[in-house]
């Protein structure tokens, strides 16, 4: 048996057998003995699900001695996009960057050291050919019919993450969850699960829906080794009137791969519930325990300002007399309430001290307690009366 070149007529015509053609393979059988063929089969075994063929047997019948008979087959690769799905990698996939699941600051990343996979395995396809005379073999070969190219790379997501607490970036109540009115950013991890570096890769997010807006749709990459991966942050919007309570995100990747051209785009959905429950506007309430009101009067040289800070976002920092006060000084009064009491020295006059508080979601207010001191009797002296000696009214 002698397998011929094959012929993609429906191809490049380089004489090979690349992704999405169709080529005409033939393979002669020829008997050298003395004696003639009577009942002869030809079969073809092919070693991988990615080929198709038009048929794995063929009846040769009588070949005479000295006699050659040629078999015509049509053989069909599958396109690139269905080489990468019904090909995995074998490997472990380890993350260049590990996600804090409780950190709400964009900025928290722990980076990890992975090393590159240089080699890809081996990928080629072959077909055994063998001829059965009268159930008995007579002849066996093997041919290699299709080279797998080096798979471009796929980038899938690995993890997704929420960041909706209060930052230069983001604006939300840190639940980890789109809810109304929130700015967040919604971060991705993308692993390479081929073996073939992605030297210059294109993210882009698109929502299906208008609750949510990406604010920025489109991210780059480069240079995502094998099984490596990359991390990228892409920033949303999300409507104070909402319509649904699901947002679906299509995020596409787009990969150029040194001379493989262009992979075919990778497209996965994201699908996250959206709250109905607006962002905290609301500043913090400051409720006065001593002094009753903002504004007071007294005789004492000293008094004692106390109250209680109400918000259901958290207080994240307080402020009294113009100076930041440690929060664990503050008794809790209850699930959002915190507890404040400083003794103050007072002059003669206007006393003004100002109380600050921001909380969780990053609201402030400020209030002004004015407490004017009046003199007492004691603390007044008399003014010297002169008397002018001698002189006549």
């Amino acid at each position: 048996m002698t397998a011929l070149p094959l012929d993609d007529v429906r191809g490049n015509r380089d004489g090979a057998l690349d992704p999405g053609e169709t080529a005409i393979w033939k393979v002669q059988v020829a008997n050298f003995g003395k004696g003639a063929s009577y009942d002869s089969m030809l079969t073809v075994d092919l070693s991988s699900r990615l080929l198709k063929l038009d048929r794995e047997k063929m009846y040769l019948g009588f070949v005479a001695p000295g006699a050659t008979k040629t078999v015509v087959f049509r053989l069909t690769a599958p396109p690139l996009a269905k080489i990468l799905e019904l090909t995995n990698p074998d490997g472990t996939f380890r993350d260049v960057a590990e996600i804090e699941p409780s950190a709400n600051d964009p900025k928290s990343v722990k980076p990890v050291a992975i090393k590159p996979r240089a080699k890809q395995p081996s990928r080629a396809q072959t077909a055994r050919l063998q001829v059965m005379e009268s159930g008995v073999q007579a002849a066996v070969a093997q041919a290699r019919v299709f080279n797998v190219p080096p798979l471009p790379p796929v980038l899938r997501v690995a993890r997704a993450q929420i960041l909706d607490g209060v930052s230069k970036f983001t604006f939300g109540n840190g639940n980890g969850k789109l809810d109304a009115g929130e700015t967040v950013i919604l971060r991705v991890l993308l692993r390479n699960e081929n073996y073939t570096t992605a030297q210059i890769a294109t993210a882009t997010l698109a929502s299906g829906t208008r609750d949510v807006l990406p604010a920025t749709p489109e991210a780059k990459m480069k240079q995502v080794v094998p099984l490596g991966g990359r991390q990228l942050d892409f920033s949303l919007r999300v409507a104070h009137q909402l319509a649904g309570k699901t947002a679906t995100l299509k995020l596409s990747t787009y990969v150029k791969v040194a001379k493989l051209g262009a992979a075919p785009p990778h497209s996965e959905t994201l699908k996250f519930p959206i709250g109905a429950r607006g962002v905290d506007t609301a500043p913090p309430e400051i409720r006065l325990a001593s002094p009753q009101n903002r504004i007071a009067t007294t005789v004492s040289s000293r008094m004692m300002i106390s109250g209680a800070i109400l918000d259901s976002s958290g207080l994240a920092s307080f402020r009294f007399d113009k100076y930041p006060v440690d929060l664990r000084r503050l008794k809790r009064g209850g699930p959002n309430q915190w507890r404040f009491a400083f003794a103050r020295d007072l002059k003669v006059g206007e006393n003004v001290f100002p109380i600050s508080a921001t909380d969780g979601a990053g609201n402030s207010t400020t209030q002004w307690v004015r407490v004017v001191r009046r003199p007492t009797a004691s603390s007044v002296k008399p003014m010297a009366v002169k008397t002018m000696r001698g002189r006549r009214n």
